[in-house]
């Protein structure tokens, strides 16, 4: 089989964009459906991200694609197929060996090839390109996006080490919460999945014997005592920490981290501090307001303070429902009418169980609502 050498006559390069002007998408689109979105999704790359021999091994894989498809295209389509993404692998391995012997001109070249390599799934190919570009940058945004980046390589390559770092990097200095949150939720699941717990307990407490408010080391442990090994007391008392950390250096509340704390205080049993918090907290966010009131009145009741339990199960009610999910709405209702039952107002708990039994299907939740439901009726006279 006759391969082709070289760029095509036809593939130019501009400042912005590389535009192929044959007319391969519809070949290649027949040939290979996921080559062909992947060729699409590399014209859309910036030229100045990506080194000129990348252009032209993807040129070569392109060619390749089609010369089998007319050369096979008596043959079933399946088998076509095949043939196209063995040419690309061998070309961005080739690429990959090549970069490797050249210097990268600038952080942005090396984070257009570790970007071209990340996006066909070749994370262990990506890792060297991502830490030149690191090495480079000096913008804090994008190291962030680098180390998230480099955390899909460092998962594939058993980099533990390198991996926490990573993941504490873009905790630490992201400005996005729910990109923190994300990061925290793979960095722990990294974590169970290769029983590290321990040796993360280890180092964050040496950590804080040295500084006292590492916020960082404050903020991980806390997760870790509270999702991995279950211990809400030292949870709730890491929790505090940080809050008083962050007020002292004038942060704004964190609704979600004292949501956390509160929540860590009723499962050790602190039933009127997780109450007071969630008091605290529920005027601050209009969408979260009725099930933090709902919280608060549920550790009430637990407190064995039926009054305040009623008033702040009043205040919920009164606030726009809770409406994330069907799931949280079925809660919301049933623990609000747990409440009403449970300190005396019956009547207040009839509407709230029968909106509980319509927003779940699960049989066991509608059961136990139908039952409450019966004896909320009983006690209202209804």
């Amino acid at each position: 089989m006759r391969m082709p050498k070289g760029p095509s006559p036809d593939l130019t390069i501009s400042g912005t964009c590389c535009e192929i002007t044959r007319p391969m998408n519809a070949v290649l689109g027949l040939a290979n459906p996921a080559l062909c979105l992947q060729y699409r999704a590399f014209l859309c790359t910036p030229c100045s991200s990506v080194p000129l021999e990348m252009f032209y091994m993807f040129d070569r894989a392109i060619e390749l694609s089609a010369f089998t498809f007319k050369r096979f295209r008596a043959l079933p389509r399946r088998r076509v197929s095949l043939v196209a993404p063995i040419a690309l692998a061998l070309c961005l391995s080739s690429s990959a060996a090549n970069a490797q012997k050249t210097k990268y001109t600038s952080a942005q070249e090396a984070y257009g090839v570790g970007a071209a390599f990340y996006n066909s799934r070749n994370f262990a190919s990506a890792r060297e390109p991502f830490e030149a570009a690191l090495k480079m940058s000096e913008d804090e945004r994008k190291k962030v996006e680098i180390h998230r980046a480099l955390l899909a390589s460092y998962r594939v390559e058993g980099k533990t080490d390198n991996f926490v770092s990573s993941a504490e990097y873009v905790i630490t200095h992201s400005s996005q919460p729910a990109e923190q949150s994300l990061t925290t939720r793979e960095l722990l699941s990294f974590v169970r999945e290769r029983n590290l717990t321990d040796n993360l307990v280890k180092k964050y407490e040496a950590q804080l014997k040295k500084k006292a408010d590492d916020r960082t080391a404050l903020y991980l442990l806390s997760e870790i005592y509270a999702n991995l090994k279950r211990e809400p007391k030292r949870a709730a008392e890491l929790l505090d920490r940080l809050a008083a950390l962050d007020k002292k250096s004038g942060k704004p509340l964190d609704v979600a981290q004292q949501a956390q704390l509160a929540q860590q205080y009723v499962q050790a049993k602190k039933f009127k501090e997780g109450a007071e918090i969630y008091e605290e907290i529920a005027p601050q966010d209009e969408k979260l307001a009725a099930w933090h009131w709902k919280e608060a009145a549920d550790a009430w009741l637990r407190a064995g303070k039926k009054d305040k339990a009623l008033t702040a199960a009043k205040k919920s009610a009164d606030s726009k429902p809770e409406t994330r999910s069907e799931l949280l709405t079925h809660f919301w209702h049933k623990k609000l009418a747990d409440v009403f039952l449970e300190t005396g107002e019956a009547a207040l708990a009839v509407p709230h169980y029968e909106e509980a039994i319509a927003k779940t299907t699960i049989d066991g939740y509608i059961k136990d609502s139908q039952k409450k439901l019966a004896e909320a009726k009983e006690k209202a006279g209804k």
